[in-house]
């Protein structure tokens, strides 16, 4: 859910009245963008040389094959110049977002540098909650994907607000205020789960 959220948030960082291209359209290719990554849990991807399981589809390389290829369809379908810059950057917003939340989760470690560095990262912490087992019946999922929501729907809904201009009145800071604040609750709550 969190990566998809990312993929949305990547479009909606432009100022106010940007031009959009096919807007529902863009925005199922963002979220494909930032759920790419995980293709590795479909099709088998070779490891790193040091670690045969690391999912290189998780390294920043790795995570920005898809954004490219939608930046090569985009500059195929007639975008140029600013536009094209636009999209591109969005694409790859959208990409960057998968290591970068995987990396808050702090249990998987992400080979972050490869092809360039061949070790693995993960934070001793984490500020996000791990998926868990993906089952209907599964309490824990629910509670985990609830704080997944709580910690980036607030923040996604304010960064949004910001980069268009939208803070600039009092009550519009407050809510701000009280989004970061529930945000921060719930990864206050995800850093306590037993990793």
């Amino acid at each position: 859910m969190g990566h998809g959220l990312a993929g949305i948030t990547a479009a909606l960082l432009r100022p106010r009245g940007a031009a959009s291209r096919a807007r529902a359209g863009w925005l199922a290719l963002l979220v494909l963008c930032a759920w790419a990554p995980d293709l590795d849990y479909l099709v088998p991807f070779p490891g790193t040389a040091s670690d045969p399981n690391a999912r290189i589809t998780h390294s920043l390389l790795g995570s920005l094959v898809a954004p490219t290829v939608v930046a090569l369809g985009a500059r195929l379908s007639g975008l140029r110049g600013a536009r094209l810059r636009r999209h591109t950057l969005e694409a790859a917003l959208a990409g960057l977002s998968h290591p970068l939340l995987d990396l808050l989760v702090g249990v998987t470690p992400l080979p972050l540098g490869w092809p360039l560095w061949d070790g693995l990262l993960r934070l001793p912490f984490g500020v996000l909650p791990s998926a868990g087992r993906i089952r209907p019946g599964n309490v824990y999922f629910w509670r985990n994907l609830g704080l997944e929501l709580g910690a980036l729907g607030p923040l996604v809904a304010v960064v949004t607000a910001w980069s268009r201009g939208g803070l600039a009145s009092r009550r519009a800071r407050v809510l701000a205020g009280a989004g970061l604040g529930i945000s921060a609750g719930c990864m206050a709550l995800a850093a306590g789960l037993q990793r």
